[in-house]
């Protein structure tokens, strides 16, 4: 039989999306998505990698004799969940997809441990891009290259994350009052320039003599909420940043977030691309469920009128 990767490309690719038509939400509301850039007019495929770095073992998922019940999963198995849909989109696109189990880094907080691991795979690949356990693909058949296009993501641009979302209060901004990058998705280019931006993310903390006086302050940053995400947000994206786009951020409407929730409806941060379940996990199931529906039933329905019914 032929490998499942194989039989999910096949499946799918009536109804992948190209890399620079227009993208029609098909929730029902009709909004329209375009992009203006030609950057990427062939596909990346094995370029790519999607990437889960996770310091637990979905046992669920990866133990053969170990039942899955996808009725019972619950918000202890996110992982699970977010693997599913991770592994899915990368299939129906031809990418490389790795769940990536590190150790730890000693004196750091559990998170930090995804910075070193993109580091460490990011020589093998063009891209890597990189989703925490609680953020999925909201439409499956959109492929990375038209997001690309929309992003912007040139061949001089190193990184790109999402910003968080602006509140009255500014819970989630940096010291200069800006909304911080979140660390939930990342897109990494592997050119120079990036080798150089990690290697200040990955030492920062040790505060080497090679960075400015001001990063003495990150050792702060090993344990202490928001880990590696504030050394980005209060360093990183001003000094590692010339001309604006090395380090791209993303609005925080289509690369975080999820409907629903008081803090992102305010600033309309829905995820309508990618979204990212960080206040209310709960809801990690329904979504991917809900982007896993969707895609299989457009590609019955093609082939259900396809057949005469």
């Amino acid at each position: 039989p032929a490998p499942l990767h194989d039989l999910l490309e096949e499946l799918f690719k009536p109804i992948r999306h190209d890399f620079s038509s227009p993208f029609v939400d098909p929730s029902g509301s009709g909004t329209v998505y375009k992009h203006s850039n030609n950057i990427y007019t062939t596909p990346l495929r094995k370029d790519i990698l999607i990437l889960d770095v996770d310091t637990r073992y979905p046992e669920q998922l990866f133990e053969r004799n170990k039942p899955l019940s996808w009725e019972k999963l619950d918000n202890n198995n996110l992982i699970t969940q977010a693997v599913f849909n991770h592994y899915i989109y990368a299939k129906i696109h031809g990418y490389d997809y790795h769940y990536y189990q590190p150790l730890e880094v000693p004196g750091h907080s559990k998170t930090w441990p995804k910075i070193h691991s993109i580091a460490n795979l990011l020589p093998s690949y063009k891209f890597i891009v990189f989703l925490d356990a609680d953020a999925s693909f909201h439409h499956l058949t959109l492929p990375l290259e038209w997001l690309f296009n929309r992003w912007n993501i040139t061949s001089s641009t190193s990184l790109a994350m999402s910003r968080d979302p602006l509140n009255a209060d500014c819970d989630l901004c940096d010291k200069r009052g800006i909304p911080m990058l979140n660390t939930g998705f990342i897109i990494a280019q592997n050119i120079p320039y990036t080798s150089r931006i990690f290697a200040a993310w990955r030492s920062c903390t040790s505060a080497p003599p090679n960075l400015p006086p001001s990063y003495a302050e990150c050792a702060h940053w090993k344990e202490n909420w928001a880990h590696e995400q504030s050394v980005m947000s209060e360093y990183l994206r001003y000094d590692f940043n010339p001309t604006g786009h090395e380090i791209r951020e993303l609005e925080c409407g289509e690369a975080n977030g999820f409907p629903g929730h008081p803090w992102y409806d305010e600033v309309d941060c829905r995820g309508r691309f990618v979204r990212h379940h960080t206040f209310w996990k709960a809801l990690m199931k329904e979504t991917t469920a809900n982007a896993t529906m969707q895609i299989v039933m457009q590609a019955l329905k093609q082939r259900f009128v396809e057949g005469g019914g």
